[in-house]
């Protein structure tokens, strides 16, 4: 779940009306023994509610080298009116280190919500917040960021999509930076 953090996965879905599941095998990097990436399963199952709700649950379990981890929360999209939607995600982790020297165990949590709507057909501005603790007993592990973006689809096969935050790491201190990032994807 970060840079060189791509693995072989096998997944199975089923979408239907209501139920929505999905089961994924993790497989690591058997093509590079060197990275030491977690190996494990996920499951996600989202229910919707009506057309405009749906509430989920997604776990994962991994097990690599050094640690074993279990990521689990909640989830839901909800649309209270036909162009506004809410994004939220919620996960706690349980990490443990299988050498003590390494560490002791970790116990946090991560967060995740957007509120966006679609002033016109395809151009969705929003507003964000995240909030990362990975480990409750150390405040450094903390990491925080609110800012605004918008996506835009101008005709099919377009699309582009930008978003300006305020970050705070508390590894690096306890003031927030500025960060902006666009992205500009065609595809066929």
């Amino acid at each position: 779940w970060g840079a060189e953090g791509e693995t072989d996965n096998a997944e199975f879905g089923y979408m239907g009306e209501k139920l929505n599941l999905v089961l994924t095998g993790n497989f690591g990097r058997p093509d590079n023994t060197t990275i030491n990436s977690e190996k494990g399963f996920a499951v996600n199952a989202a229910y919707n509610l009506t057309t405009a709700h749906k509430l989920g649950w997604s776990a994962f379990s991994g097990n690599s080298l050094d640690s074993t981890r279990y990521v689990t929360g909640p989830f839901s999209i909800l649309s209270f009116w036909r162009k506004f939607v809410i994004l939220t995600q919620a996960d706690f982790q349980w990490k443990s280190y299988k050498d003590a020297t390494l560490g002791p165990e970790q116990q946090g949590f991560v967060s995740f919500n957007r509120f966006q709507y679609e002033l016109v057909k395809g151009l969705h501005p929003y507003l964000l917040h995240q909030i990362s603790y990975l480990n409750k007993n150390i405040m450094t592990t903390r990491y925080d960021s609110y800012g605004g973006g918008g996506m835009w689809y101008p005709r099919p096969h377009f699309e582009f999509w930008g978003e300006w935050d305020k970050e705070r790491n508390m590894l690096a201190g306890d003031s927030y930076t500025d960060t902006a990032w666009l992205v500009m994807h065609y595809y066929l």
